[in-house]
Protein backbone atom coordinates (compact mmCIF):
# COMPACT_ATOMS: atom_id res chain seq x y z
CA UNK A 1 0.00 0.00 0.00
CA UNK A 2 1.46 3.36 -0.97
CA UNK A 3 0.67 6.59 0.75
CA UNK A 4 0.70 9.85 -1.10
CA UNK A 5 -0.15 13.32 0.00
CA UNK A 6 -2.56 15.40 -1.98
CA UNK A 7 -1.58 18.79 -3.30
CA UNK A 8 -3.84 20.40 -0.68
CA UNK A 9 -2.16 18.48 2.16
CA UNK A 10 1.28 19.52 0.90
CA UNK A 11 0.16 23.13 0.57
CA UNK A 12 -1.21 23.17 4.11
CA UNK A 13 2.01 21.65 5.43
CA UNK A 14 4.03 24.30 3.56
CA UNK A 15 1.90 27.14 4.97
CA UNK A 16 2.23 25.81 8.52
CA UNK A 17 6.01 25.40 8.25
CA UNK A 18 6.49 28.86 6.74
CA UNK A 19 4.31 30.40 9.45
CA UNK A 20 6.47 28.94 12.21
CA UNK A 21 9.83 29.79 10.68
CA UNK A 22 8.99 33.32 9.49
CA UNK A 23 11.18 36.00 11.00
CA UNK A 24 10.32 39.64 11.60
CA UNK A 25 10.99 41.96 8.69
CA UNK A 26 12.24 44.60 11.14
CA UNK A 27 14.10 44.19 14.40
CA UNK A 28 13.75 46.04 17.70
CA UNK A 29 14.65 49.72 17.47
CA UNK A 30 15.69 52.69 19.61
CA UNK A 31 18.21 50.72 21.65
CA UNK A 32 19.35 52.91 24.53
CA UNK A 33 21.45 52.62 27.68
CA UNK A 34 19.40 53.52 30.74
CA UNK A 35 22.10 53.05 33.39
CA UNK A 36 25.66 51.83 33.66
CA UNK A 37 28.30 50.89 36.20
CA UNK A 38 31.93 49.84 35.79
CA UNK A 39 30.85 46.26 35.10
CA UNK A 40 27.25 46.36 33.82
CA UNK A 41 24.77 48.29 31.72
CA UNK A 42 20.99 48.28 31.43
CA UNK A 43 19.66 48.58 27.90
CA UNK A 44 16.13 49.18 26.62
CA UNK A 45 14.54 48.97 23.19
CA UNK A 46 11.27 49.49 21.36
CA UNK A 47 9.31 46.38 20.42
CA UNK A 48 9.03 45.14 16.84
CA UNK A 49 5.91 46.79 15.34
CA UNK A 50 3.10 44.25 14.90
CA UNK A 51 2.96 44.86 11.14
CA UNK A 52 6.61 43.70 10.89
CA UNK A 53 6.37 40.74 13.29
CA UNK A 54 5.30 38.20 10.63
CA UNK A 55 3.84 36.06 13.40
CA UNK A 56 4.21 35.98 17.16
CA UNK A 57 7.38 37.36 18.75
CA UNK A 58 8.34 34.78 21.39
CA UNK A 59 11.34 36.61 22.81
CA UNK A 60 14.42 38.73 22.28
CA UNK A 61 18.11 37.87 22.27
CA UNK A 62 20.73 40.35 23.40
CA UNK A 63 24.09 39.48 21.84
CA UNK A 64 27.23 41.20 23.09
CA UNK A 65 30.98 40.84 22.72
CA UNK A 66 34.14 42.88 23.00
CA UNK A 67 34.42 45.06 19.92
CA UNK A 68 38.10 44.48 19.10
CA UNK A 69 38.36 40.76 19.84
CA UNK A 70 36.97 37.99 17.66
CA UNK A 71 34.87 35.76 19.86
CA UNK A 72 31.43 34.25 19.82
CA UNK A 73 28.93 36.68 21.30
CA UNK A 74 27.43 36.02 24.69
CA UNK A 75 23.63 35.74 24.60
CA UNK A 76 20.95 36.88 27.03
CA UNK A 77 17.43 35.64 26.27
CA UNK A 78 14.41 37.60 27.49
CA UNK A 79 10.67 37.21 26.98
CA UNK A 80 8.71 39.11 24.37
CA UNK A 81 7.18 41.29 27.11
CA UNK A 82 10.63 42.42 28.31
CA UNK A 83 11.85 45.50 26.51
CA UNK A 84 15.18 45.66 28.30
CA UNK A 85 18.00 43.65 29.82
CA UNK A 86 20.97 43.97 32.15
CA UNK A 87 24.37 42.99 30.78
CA UNK A 88 26.75 42.11 33.59
CA UNK A 89 30.36 40.98 33.84
CA UNK A 90 31.72 43.73 31.59
CA UNK A 91 35.26 45.13 31.83
CA UNK A 92 35.90 48.84 32.36
CA UNK A 93 37.46 50.90 29.56
CA UNK A 94 36.47 48.25 27.01
CA UNK A 95 34.32 48.74 23.91
CA UNK A 96 31.50 46.27 23.27
CA UNK A 97 29.27 45.49 20.33
CA UNK A 98 25.66 44.95 21.42
CA UNK A 99 22.80 43.72 19.21
CA UNK A 100 19.18 42.95 19.99
CA UNK A 101 17.29 40.41 17.87
CA UNK A 102 13.75 39.19 17.94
Amino acid sequence: MTHSLSVIQLLLFYIIVIHFIAVPSQGPSSITVSSKTASSIDINWTAVPQRHANGIIIGYKVLYQQADIYESPKVIKVSSQALGAKISGLHGFTRYTIRVRS
